[in-house]
């Protein structure tokens, strides 16, 4: 069993946008992340997930999933 890599990331800019992500290597063949934003100036949150599959060493299949909301 492989040992899981998290990696973590946080920016805020300007006090009015702020965004987290969080990447995860689970295996050799699968990674997956998350990221969540926020704009004050905006007003908007935007969310988005996504994953690697590595199927051969010649081919993967990615996924991507993306939301905004504003208000």
């Amino acid at each position: 069993m492989e040992q899981n890599n998290f990696f973590y990331l946080l920016i805020f800019s300007n006090g009015s946008e702020y965004s987290a992500s969080v990447y995860q290597k689970i295996n050799h063949k699968l990674e997956t992340g998350i990221s969540v934003a926020w704009s004050s100036t905006k007003d908007e949150t935007r969310l988005g997930l996504g994953c690697v599959y590595k199927l051969d060493n010649d081919s993967y299949l990615r996924v991507i999933i993306q939301f905004i909301a504003k208000y």
